[in-house]
């Protein structure tokens, strides 16, 4: 009896040449779903642990620039100012380490490399372009005078006329930071 029922059910097997294949296909894209769900999940996971990371390794870059500025080697302090170019978002701490270098560091090199990062960082802060503005008032060196002017210029910083045009007055100007600060006028009015 058992036999019959089973050829009548299966006959040559054709059934069960159409179902192992269709089970197999069902099984497949069952484990696919599950094993699909888990890598989006691991892939979210691992998306805000690339976000951790790479703020964390902001902020060891702001801090291990903020430790060079005061090194009192010049080749370390330029090297901080380097560091600055490939920080996306710079902290407030190092733009103001950055205009205290640019003010006060004894070496010129270190300062035009400072005033090269305040630039580009002055695009995005009236506050700071003041503070450049101050500094083009105050400033001694010809070399960073005339780097000064040229900021100016890449800032398109037309409140620099008037105290350009007030050092142009001193006497004590060095002739080619006169000619350098004329030309700045002219491109500024």
């Amino acid at each position: 009896f058992t036999s019959l029922l089973f050829n009548k059910l299966f006959g040559d097997f054709s059934f069960m040449k159409l179902a192992m294949p269709a089970l197999f296909v069902l099984a497949g894209v069952g484990i696919g779903y599950l094993s699909f769900n888990n890598r989006q999940s691991a892939i979210v996971v691992n998306a805000s642990e690339v976000g951790r990371l790479s703020n964390e390794v902001t902020e060891l870059k702001e801090m291990m620039v903020l430790a060079m500025l005061e090194n009192p080697k010049a080749s370390e302090r330029m090297k901080a100012v380097s560091f600055t170019k490939e920080m996306n978002d710079v902290d407030e701490k190092v733009i103001n380490a950055l205009l205290t270098t640019f003010l006060n560091d004894e070496n010129d090199n270190v300062r035009l490399a400072a005033l090269k990062a305040l630039t580009i960082q002055a695009k995005e802060s009236d506050v700071l372009r003041e503070e450049l503005i101050n500094a083009l008032m105050k400033e001694q060196s010809p070399i960073i005078q005339v780097a000064l002017a040229d900021a100016m210029i890449k800032l398109q910083e037309k409140e620099s006329v008037e105290p350009l045009k007030k050092r142009l007055r001193e006497n004590e100007l060095d002739k080619s930071v006169k000619q350098k600060f004329e030309s700045t006028i002219k491109l500024l009015q």
